[in-house]
């Protein structure tokens, strides 16, 4: 007899679908990972991060027009960009966190980051995430309002603080 091989999600309880989405996220995680490792030992860090940036700044772009498809996050400002950051896989992946908010400034951190984590442990070092990261954030806001500006405060290649890894900055101008 032949049926598909899936399952619908409806049939799944809340406690599945909770862990399928971890599952999901881990998942993501490796595919990035893997492919990043790949790419550097055939080809080199700098040839690797630089697929990545062009990668990542394409991702923000499309992973904000997908979250206001499918979450229903509209155009608007910093909340409207916060809102849609917390659906973002990397923002849940990475632990990020908001220190600072107001209508006009909102800076988010970053204490954990699996794949710098991973990397130390495994003896390859960190790698430059800074451009990558920007563009992915710029591209990301820029589909919510023109006027919102990222700012680097801090992240890989600069030296790592004791307790976070990134800092970024989302102004509105």
């Amino acid at each position: 007899m032949e049926q598909p091989l899936r399952f619908e999600f409806r049939e799944l309880t809340n406690e599945k679908l909770i862990k399928y989405a971890e599952f999901l996220l881990r998942h993501f995680r490796l595919v990035d990972a893997y492919w990043f490792l790949k790419v550097e030992d055939n080809f080199g860090l700098d040839i690797a991060t630089r697929f990545n940036e062009e990668i990542w700044a394409k991702l923000g772009e499309v992973s904000a027009k997908d979250i206001m498809k499918y979450m229903g996050v509209e155009k608007g400002d910093l909340k409207n960009v916060l809102e849609a950051l917390k659906y973002f896989p990397w923002v849940i992946i990475e632990s990020w966190k908001i220190i600072e908010y107001s209508d006009k400034r909102v800076v988010i951190l970053a204490d954990r980051c699996p794949p710098q984590e991973a990397r130390v442990k495994s003896g390859r070092g960190v790698f430059a995430c800074k451009v990558m990261q920007q563009s992915l954030y710029e591209n990301f806001a820029r589909m919510f309002n023109d006027g919102i500006k990222v700012k680097c405060h801090h992240a890989p290649p600069d030296p790592k603080p004791k307790d976070y890894w990134c800092k970024w900055g989302f102004i509105l101008e």
